[in-house]
């Protein structure tokens, strides 16, 4: 899994995951998530970065997991689009958030595909 779209997918995935930690520095802040959806996020994001070496190694297990929390991590994103408690800021980096995890599970699904086997 050395490609140079798995690494690519894999950088962005580790940025996600360091973006889900950093969101535990918003709780508290005015039109921000509530703090079980930013305690979510992190924990999410522990598991992304914990994830990522392993993928980077060829572990299609581990890519399995990257894809999953970072699917997770959007839909908890989701919502803030449709409250009206949350502030523009909030909106314009969920959105941010969403389309970077989709760029990063488009590059890191070729990771999964299981090899066709060689005809004899």
């Amino acid at each position: 899994m050395s490609s140079t779209t798995t690494r690519a997918g894999l950088i962005i995935a580790g940025l996600l995951g360091v973006a889900d930690l950093a969101m535990l520095g918003s709780i508290g802040a005015d039109g921000g998530p509530p703090v079980v959806v930013i305690a979510l996020s992190a924990v999410l994001g522990v598991i992304t970065l914990g994830a990522v070496a392993p993928v980077w190694r060829g572990s299609r297990p581990a890519a399995i997991a990257i894809i999953a929390t970072r699917s997770l991590s959007a839909l908890t994103a989701v919502p803030a689009f449709f409250v009206e408690e949350a502030s523009s800021g909030f909106v314009a980096l969920a959105a941010v958030l969403v389309v970077l995890t989709i760029a990063a599970i488009a590059l890191l699904v070729p990771a999964i595909r299981a090899t066709a086997p060689v005809a004899a």
